[in-house]
């Protein structure tokens, strides 16, 4: 008999925002990974925090066992009532069911879940630690390396690709990556692109009544085709770019690679320097012109994107990561040569109005999870310590 085979999970939301219980899709990210960013951000952006709930895998990746979850010591069930009792009072009952449909269990979730980080104290802190040197792959610290999973208790997101096969009769084929945007009635991951999730996180404030929606609109009908045309080439040069430069073994391949990178990063820099050209012309008579110029300061028109989401997570990488760690070291984004760039990047993350960029953009998380989780390009395993800042001031 011959088995049904999937190498990735497709499906979409189609509740309306209201229809939709809270704690009822989850969403599962690494804070390192760049496109799990992508979808955190979306998710920050588009105010969902309060209606989907996030679970931190380890910085640490172990290709043997895939991402893993925090779980209590000594081998203690993170579905005992204590464990899974929130410590503040705005507490949501979820139930638990078996295949039959019949009840398990009750437990409430803490709160922090559905904070724009997932609770990730280190989050916060707007600037990598000062030493990483006695920081270990094996540390298991909660709310600092990782958190549990409250829907499922799995332990590695493996367990949740298993649990899908069931529901799609299907042999998954494909890797274990994050982002997982997973529904806990059907128990089935329903989405592991993350391009298709911002746009699934998008479709949802849409369908908002007007009075409640979220004013952004990351994919506008009128921008369409200019999304789309900036979307593929970054992805494929930038965006991805950075990786095939990172993990190619061939001397000229890499070289080829980085310079087509730079390339790109170039083609970048000029879009938005002939964007805040036309701002400045615009608003240079203002007497409060440089907040009405960064109000309007994005990669399409004056409109935030799914280009700058989807951007975003790649160049905050760029200095800290990419340029020592994949060798992508031909200029820094902090470089004068990128000014418009690199003012772009402060802007979204500095800019009160953004907290989704800042929030969700842990630089202890994503300097770790390159250095120790890639052996074959970093074999010591040192974390380096720079550059400082992690990013400037706006």
């Amino acid at each position: 008999m011959e088995i049904n085979k999937c190498s990735s999970f497709n499906g979409t939301i189609d509740d309306d925002y209201e229809t939709i219980e809270k704690g009822r899709y989850w969403l599962y990210v690494s804070l390192g990974c760049p496109f799990a960013h992508r979808a955190l951000i979306a998710r920050s952006l588009l105010g969902l925090n309060d209606l989907i709930g996030i679970s931190v895998v380890h910085w640490h990746l172990e290709p043997s066992k895939s991402w893993e979850l925090f779980v209590p010591p000594n081998n203690d069930t993170v579905s005992d009532e204590d464990t899974r009792r929130s410590l503040t009072d705005s507490e949501i009952n979820i139930e638990s069911k078996n295949e039959q449909g019949q009840e398990q269990a009750k437990w409430k979730i803490d709160d922090r879940f559905f904070q724009v980080d997932g609770g990730i104290i280190t989050t916060r802190c707007n600037e990598s630690a000062s030493s990483f040197a006695d920081i270990k792959v094996d540390d298991k610290r909660e709310w600092f390396d990782f958190t549990y999973d409250p829907i499922e208790n799995v332990h590695y997101l493996r367990e949740l690709y298993d649990k899908s096969e069931k529901y799609y009769d299907c042999k998954y084929t494909g890797r274990i990556t994050v982002p997982v945007l997973w529904d806990s009635q059907r128990k089935t991951i329903i989405n592991n692109e993350s391009s298709e999730i911002i746009r699934i996180f998008n479709s949802i404030n849409q369908k908002r009544p007007e009075n409640n929606r979220i004013g952004y609109d990351l994919y506008p009908n009128k921008l369409h085709d200019e999304i789309d045309d900036l979307n593929s080439w970054i992805y494929e040069n930038v965006n991805t770019g950075v990786y095939k430069a990172g993990f190619t073994d061939d001397p000229q391949v890499y070289e080829r690679i980085v310079l087509n990178l730079f390339k790109y990063l170039d083609k970048i820099e000029a879009i938005l320097s002939k964007n805040y050209s036309k701002l400045e012309e615009r608003y240079s008579r203002d007497k409060d012109s440089n907040d009405e110029i960064m109000k309007r300061y994005y990669m399409v028109g004056e409109e935030i994107t799914e280009v700058d989401i989807r951007l975003y997570p790649t160049i905050i990488r760029f200095d800290t990561v990419y340029y020592q760690h994949f060798k992508c070291n031909l200029k820094m984004i902090r470089s004068n040569e990128y000014k418009y760039l690199n003012l772009w990047l402060k802007n979204l993350y500095w800019n009160s109005e953004f907290e989704a960029f800042r929030m969700t953009t842990n630089f202890d998380h994503l300097k770790l999870g390159y250095t120790r989780s890639q052996p074959k390009i970093n074999p010591l395993g040192i974390t380096p310590l720079g550059p400082k800042p992690d990013i400037e001031p706006l």
